[in-house]
């Protein structure tokens, strides 16, 4: 295994670092709204609504109560010697009846269901620690790894190549001058003159 990278773009890492930032911030701030939903939750099933079923057995319970006594005197009751059918009464202490029985299954229901919540926030409350660790410490680990990487690749884009790896360009001629056509041309008039004096 390799520890070299092939980096082609250096902002690219910049653009990568930025967005783990915004990353761990959203998780962050997810995170907080369900703790504070959980939060709601517990309370609603641990206190609030224990308190509230209570509340409604009793009433139910007082409703049952005045529905019998408001049947039994319609039972005493005679009307041109004959007794009432109490219907009506009889519907009403029904209805009561079935209000206290939902109560009741209600009540029960928070409290079977308490026991239960408190076993699955302690989980959630596990995972939600270890996912925090890795946005807490981890995620700053790798956003401080990134931002050494970031520097060093800038600084070594930044250096200039040695002397000796530097591309060699050709050095003009000193104190030489190209041959022209007139120089040529003033060389075979001597040489001519020459040769037709002979030597003196």
């Amino acid at each position: 295994m390799t520890d070299s990278v092939n980096v082609q773009s250096i902002p690219a890492l910049a653009d990568f670092r930025a967005a783990l930032a915004t990353f761990g911030e959203a998780v962050n701030r997810v995170l907080d709204e369900c703790d504070l939903e959980v939060r709601r939750t517990v309370q609603w099933v641990m206190h609030d609504a224990p308190a509230f079923w209570r509340a409604q057995v009793r009433r139910a319970m007082d409703d049952v109560a005045f529905a019998r006594n408001d049947l039994n005197r319609a039972e005493q009751a005679i009307f041109d010697g004959q007794r009432p059918t109490c219907y009506q009464q009889k519907k009403a202490l029904e209805a009561a009846k079935t209000r206290l029985r939902r109560a009741e299954e209600k009540m029960e229901a928070v409290r079977r269901h308490a026991g239960t919540i408190q076993k699955e926030t302690g989980e959630y409350a596990v995972r939600m620690a270890q996912l925090r660790e890795v946005l807490c410490t981890r995620i700053p680990v790798a956003m401080a790894l990134l931002g050494r990487m970031i520097d060093a690749l800038e600084a070594y884009a930044a250096l200039e190549a040695p002397e000796a790896y530097r591309p060699v360009q050709a050095a003009p001629a000193v104190g030489l001058a190209p041959a022209t056509s007139e120089t040529q041309t003033g060389v075979s008039k001597e040489s001519r003159t020459k040769d037709q004096t002979g030597p003196s």
